[in-house]
């Protein structure tokens, strides 16, 4: 059985999602909705972020990522909003 990193302890303390509001404060998060509204692609996601497809691919199904959102078939995108919203949550170096 291949091992997901999950057990059933830490599935539990987990969110069920990454949520922009556990990291920026309502009003912080409603002016980057006005700012950057729309949607993103992949390409500028890992523009923005400078991270690669499979990490962010992978820590969206850890939690630990905005969750995309399927715009078609074989389409997914993410709110511009919530990628900043993530940026503004990292620390700083």
């Amino acid at each position: 059985m291949k091992n997901t990193g999950f057990s059933a302890s830490s599935k539990d303390s987990q969110p069920s999602v990454w949520n922009a509001l556990d990291y920026v404060t309502p009003d912080f998060y409603e002016k980057l909705r006005e700012d950057h509204p729309g949607l993103m692609r992949i390409r500028e996601v890992v523009r923005l972020t400078g991270r690669s497809r499979t990490s962010i691919y992978m820590d969206s199904i850890r939690r630990r990522f905005p969750r995309s959102l399927k715009i078609g078939i074989q389409s997914v995108a993410w709110r511009a909003a919530d990628i900043y919203a993530w940026i503004e949550s990292r620390p700083y170096a």
